[in-house]
């Protein structure tokens, strides 16, 4: 049994490996989220002249609690999954390792642009 429903065996992932892309991916919208939020803010107060929260500051709070610790489990997991991917020879673990790399490497320079930009 080559295939399971005309998917190769070789290209399904293991679950655990799916749950850290699926952490990645919402760090990822955690990210998108506080991005708009910065820009939102930004056109509020060329407007009005106030900060004001509004109906969307909660979620634009709420995605810094949530982007903070995905972001270290990912950089984490990244880590570990290169570490032994490198030393397993596990093509998915290297494959994911630089991607959450990459990610966190983005996401950090982005969070930094975005401070030092409002200083």
């Amino acid at each position: 049994m080559a295939e399971i429903v005309g998917v190769p065996l070789q290209s399904v992932r293991p679950w655990w490996l799916q749950s850290l892309y699926a952490l990645l991916l919402l760090s990822a919208v955690a990210l998108v989220t506080l991005l708009v939020g910065e820009i939102y803010y930004a056109f509020e107060e060329t407007h009005t002249g106030q900060h004001d929260h509004g109906v969307w500051g909660p979620i634009f709070d709420l995605a810094w609690v949530v982007f903070v610790p995905t972001l270290l489990a990912s950089l984490v997991a990244g880590l570990a999954a290169l570490i032994v991917g490198w030393a397993l020879h596990r093509s998915m673990l290297t494959r994911y390792g630089i991607r959450a790399m990459g990610f966190c490497a983005f996401a950090i320079a982005v969070v930094a642009g975005v401070a030092v930009a409002q200083v």
